[in-house]
């Protein structure tokens, strides 16, 4: 005896991003369809209509579509207005614009929207660190200078003038540092504005340097 099971699950679809800030001119979004949806002509974009809508300063790049999983996968490029700086692009699905084999309608989830941060603008940093400062006089004109000889957990952090979108460890990646050791201190970013790094002196490396 056969069971027949019924198909009472409407179709929904994942919107996603790699990351949900950008500085970049273009972004790839990734469509990802539960179940194949062909009724209605299935996911569509091209040059006058797309299923994947743009709320805010940015549209779709018809042109970049790509099928990664014929019927239920696809790609496709979005990019921020060439006229503003900065701001926020909602990416949506359009509502019912399909139907599953079953007949049932595309149904929005949770998943099926994705808001997306750009900022073009340039930044600038400022290093500070934990060392207190002296007032010292130096070839007769005084000078201010950090100084200490206490090398315990020295704390250095890094402040943005705008949020960035790097981690703690990548913008540590872009450093350079000789004779220390920097560690992340995982501590509040304030909305990836300012990292904080606990520093410690690098033994091998400075009695390497001692000997040669």
């Amino acid at each position: 005896m056969q069971c027949a099971h019924a198909d009472t699950v409407p179709p929904t679809a994942t919107v996603a991003v790699e990351s949900a800030f950008t500085a970049a001119p273009n972004v790839s979004v990734l469509v990802s369809l539960s179940e194949p949806c062909p009724g209605g002509g299935g996911f569509t974009c091209n040059a006058t209509y797309c299923d994947l809508i743009v709320y805010g300063p940015g549209r779709v790049e018809p042109s970049t579509l790509e099928a990664v999983v014929p019927g239920l996968r696809y790609s496709v490029a979005v990019s921020p207005s060439p006229d503003v700086d900065y701001g926020r692009m909602i990416l949506v699905m359009r509502r019912g614009f399909c139907t599953d084999v079953a007949g049932h309608r595309f149904r929005r989830s949770s998943n099926s929207s994705f808001t997306l941060r750009f900022d073009k603008r340039s930044d600038s940093m400022n290093i500070t660190a934990s060392i207190p400062e002296k007032l010292l006089q130096i070839q007769g004109a005084m000078r201010v200078v950090e100084a200490t000889n206490d090398d315990r957990e020295l704390r250095i952090y890094m402040s943005f003038a705008e949020p960035v979108m790097n981690s703690s460890a990548e913008v540590l990646a872009a450093l350079t540092v000789t004779g220390a050791v920097l560690t992340p201190t995982n501590r509040s970013t304030l909305g990836n504005r300012r990292f904080g790094y606990v520093g410690e002196q690098d033994i091998e490396h400075s009695c390497c340097d001692c000997c040669m």
